[in-house]
């Protein structure tokens, strides 16, 4: 783990196990470059479809 703080005690428990196991999370992500690109899909789509839900019609300006 990197960073100058050794009491992490103040954060929740998943986000010390994030940084307990960043390496290991960098390294699976390296090693699978398309899971990203698909879970910023299925996140862009679930979005979309909250907006048509709502009845929004101008939703290319609202997705970066």
């Amino acid at each position: 783990m990197q960073g100058s703080e050794e009491d992490l005690s103040f954060m929740s428990s998943d986000y010390r196990d994030i940084l307990r196991h960043g390496d290991q999370i960098k390294e699976d992500l390296a090693n699978s470059p398309g899971m990203l690109q698909y879970l910023w899909g299925v996140t862009t789509d679930l979005f979309v479809d909250a907006l048509k839900s709502k009845g929004s019609h101008n939703i290319k300006g609202k997705i970066g």
